[in-house]
């Protein structure tokens, strides 16, 4: 199996992160927040301001998703018009 070259990963994701970009600030969010809970490793009620948010991250991931997808199919731009 041949693996793909640098530039054709970084064009990629250049390209997806142009397309998507709340989307994948999302899901960053989400995977520093997971990360930070783990890391800390405290009791549920100590962590609750930060689970809401990390809940609110992943939620934002589908619906940006969505968004995104939505706006590319009408063809709606910034313009509005």
């Amino acid at each position: 199996m041949k693996l793909p070259s640098l530039a054709y990963l970084s064009k990629n994701a250049w390209d997806a992160f142009s397309r998507f970009p709340l989307m994948l600030l999302s899901a960053l969010l989400f995977v520093l927040l997971g990360i930070d809970m783990v890391e800390k490793g405290k009791d549920a009620e100590e962590v609750l301001p930060e689970l809401n948010l990390l809940l609110c991250a992943g939620l934002g991931i589908s619906l940006y998703f969505c968004s995104g997808v939505i706006a590319g199919k009408k063809a709606y731009t910034l313009k509005g018009k």
